[in-house]
């Protein structure tokens, strides 16, 4: 589910005209997804994960969904 909604986000994005911008002009979205792995789990070390996997997406490219 979360992933879908993250590719489809990112698929809206990459297509629909932003205004203002000229028409040729794109923006991109990378996306670093991360999981709660339960109880011994702490919201920083899920936001760390999703960092490192949001600057995975970005070295890999862009425009991606990593996690």
């Amino acid at each position: 589910g979360t992933r879908a909604l993250a590719e489809r986000l990112r698929e809206q994005v990459a297509t629909d005209p932003i205004p203002g911008l000229p028409a040729h002009d794109r923006v991109t979205l990378s996306i670093g997804l991360a999981t709660w792995e339960g109880p011994e789990d702490t919201p920083e070390r899920m936001l760390s994960r999703a960092d490192k996997a949001l600057y995975q997406a970005k070295a890999e490219g862009r425009n991606r969904v990593i996690g």
